[in-house]
């Protein structure tokens, strides 16, 4: 949801913490051959596959599946007044405010290696709109909202060790919120509707199963039980089978308390916020009693040097 944050970039936080050379993947299982696997049952097969040499006819073709994908997310929605619109940047989102989301944005090479992907994220931000309330959210975003506003105070009452980090609490929350919210809608159309899984499963598969974050799950990377940013990481990739939860002293709390595996219990976007703000407390209780620890080791050594 765009007023919450940008999308999390699991491959971009690991170049920058790790130097390393970050792998491309073409959104499907490795071994799969690459086609439009799920596209292909609607899509005309030599759209954008072999091409056209008339300019003008590739781009009539091209504005058709655009039509197509937006009425995916006119379906999921049950709305005709919704905009999609296709862009060339790095976000895909539902822009809303309290009254609600008309405007769905997708981020998306359209080529034939991206189809799957792209409806994928037309019914992951349809979804958007359709279950997450934005008025709460709207609400929630106020300056004075008691519920960030309470776990400000929090906060300063309970993790005095870890105050001097400064963390944007009002991001980390809202961006804590938006990854459980992201698999209790998904769960809730992915079941529904059984025809649309193989758009979702290519999503994953291209977001959260990428070569990089496998290598990174399976060598227990990004593992400072100090760095709150280490915990989103996992947290983001709580799906992907090659997760961790031994990898930070937290993490296998924080998944029961998620508990992907029953997310159909999770109601409305308010019971989401609850366990987003208790993650977010949890965590951060387990780095102020790293930093307390560390804090005392520092003050133990200063006394025996005088």
């Amino acid at each position: 949801i765009r007023y919450m944050t940008t999308r999390f970039s699991p491959a971009e936080l690991l170049k920058k913490q790790n130097g390393q050379k970050v792998e491309r993947h073409n959104g499907y299982k490795r071994g799969v051959e690459k086609k439009m696997s799920n596209s292909s049952f609607w899509m005309d097969d030599e759209t954008l596959t072999k091409g056209s040499d008339n300019k003008a006819e590739r781009l009539v073709k091209l504005a058709a599946y655009q039509r197509a994908i937006s009425n995916f997310v006119k379906i999921v929605t049950k709305r005709g007044d919704i905009n999609v619109k296709f862009s060339s940047g790095n976000d895909s989102y539902a822009a809303g405010n309290a009254y609600g989301a008309n405007d769905v944005i997708i981020s998306s090479n359209l080529n034939e290696r991206e189809f799957d992907v792209t409806v994928g994220l037309a019914l992951h931000e349809g979804s958007h709109v359709a279950l997450t309330d934005y008025k709460f959210m709207s609400e929630t975003k106020k300056r004075y909202n008691n519920i960030l506003l309470n776990a400000a105070k929090w906060f300063i009452e309970n993790c005095k060790y870890s105050i001097n980090l400064a963390p944007d609490i009002d991001r980390q929350i809202l961006t804590m919120f938006n990854i459980i919210e992201d698999r209790r809608i998904d769960k809730f159309i992915y079941d529904e509707a059984p025809g649309y899984q193989g758009y979702y499963k290519a999503m994953y598969n291209k977001y959260f199963n990428d070569p990089s974050i496998d290598k990174a799950l399976k060598n227990g990377l990004l593992n400072n039980p100090q760095h709150y940013k280490d915990y989103q990481f996992h947290i983001t990739n709580f799906t992907n089978p090659k997760r961790n939860l031994r990898v930070l002293p937290a993490l296998q709390g924080v998944w029961d308390m998620i508990n992907i595996r029953n997310i159909k219990r999770l109601k409305n976007s308010q019971d989401v916020m609850e366990v987003a703000v208790n993650v977010w407390k949890y965590i951060w209780l387990s780095i102020d009693s790293f930093n307390k620890a560390e804090f005392e080791e520092l003050e133990r050594r200063r006394a025996e040097e005088e």
